[in-house]
């Protein structure tokens, strides 16, 4: 049986190299401002292009490889089964608004009234 840590770090690790690449690519390593609707705000070179191409591969790879250990390891998918779980009762009694609040069930939404939330 495979440890969970190492999975952890293997995530861990493939979003450090996509966000390495994309610094490299985009010059911001969350891409802000280069991804536009339609496409990207700069033109890429051939390698960077190929690089990013090639690195998703990569990570298709490792990320189908993952989720078969997760599919093998019964203690892992008991420790997710629930997890980020709200029901509408408790998202109720906590007071949950915004996202949690609405993949919870809430119809609440600050966001889209934002003068309850002004003081």
């Amino acid at each position: 049986m495979r440890r969970l840590p190492s999975a952890w770090r293997s995530f861990s690790r493939l979003r450090e190299n996509w966000q390495r690449l994309s610094n490299d690519a985009f010059g911001h390593r969350l891409m802000m401002d280069a991804i536009v609707p339609g496409g990207v705000a700069i033109d890429l070179s051939g390698e960077l292009s190929d690089r990013l191409r090639r690195q998703c591969d990569d990570i298709e790879r490792e990320v189908r490889t993952l989720k078969r250990i997760y599919d093998e390891h019964a203690g892992l998918q008991d420790r997710f089964l629930t997890t980020g779980r709200v029901t509408p009762q408790l998202a109720a009694q906590l007071g949950l608004t915004g996202l949690a609040g609405r993949a919870s069930g809430q119809a609440a939404d600050l966001r889209l009234r934002p003068r309850l939330g002004a003081l």
